[in-house]
């Protein structure tokens, strides 16, 4: 049986809740498929540790996750900390040092789960289900506030404004406000 170890790395306000039910659910799936075993290690960093340490990890940290599969890292932010600490620090410092450019989830489908929208591949020996969407289309001259989802298969026409935290779920036209989750057209931006 494969066993995969993850540093976990809980991160801030509701991140540590997440995290927890995460993993029930990740040790649940790997109970039922039965082909592969977690190992979670738990760290403690992200903005609490920033408060009580001056920093957001150990200097040493990328060396510590290099010995792991994977990493799960919960949400990171707190008041008090700037972005650009907690970001930079930690999120950012992570991804780069482990040169992450693309945010690639593969996935195996349990014996009998719908299987559309999936197309097989192998990765490093092993094969993968992998869930492909749309394409997302963004135009010219539009605005994106920070902590915007945006679905695949969704087109956000041209000289759009989209608000902080929204989740666009459907296509927006083009020269319009458009906020909240799910993100409605408020008015044509005149």
């Amino acid at each position: 049986m494969e066993k995969f170890k993850i540093a976990v790395i809980a991160g801030d306000g509701i991140g540590p809740e997440v995290i927890a039910e995460g993993k029930k659910v990740l040790s649940g799936i790997a109970a039922l498929d039965g082909t592969f075993a977690v190992e979670f290690t738990d760290f403690p960093w992200g903005c609490e540790y920033y408060l009580k340490t001056g920093e957001m990890m150990p200097e040493d940290g990328l060396d510590t996750l290099k010995a792991f599969d994977a990493i799960y890292l919960g949400a990171v932010g707190y008041p008090g900390v700037p972005d650009n600490v907690s970001l930079g620090q930690l999120l950012l410092k992570i991804r780069r040092g482990f040169d992450e450019y693309v945010n690639l989830r593969p996935v195996k489908l349990l014996e009998g789960a719908r299987k559309s929208g999936y197309t097989r591949v192998r990765i490093d020996g092993s094969m993968y289900d992998l869930e492909y969407a749309k394409p997302i289309v963004i135009g010219n001259n539009c605005w994106l506030g920070g902590n915007v989802i945006v679905c695949g298969g969704v087109t956000i026409g041209d000289g759009s404004v989209i608000g902080a935290g929204s989740v666009v779920t459907r296509d927006i036209p083009p020269g319009h406000l458009a906020v909240g989750n799910p993100c409605r057209v408020i008015r044509r931006i005149t």
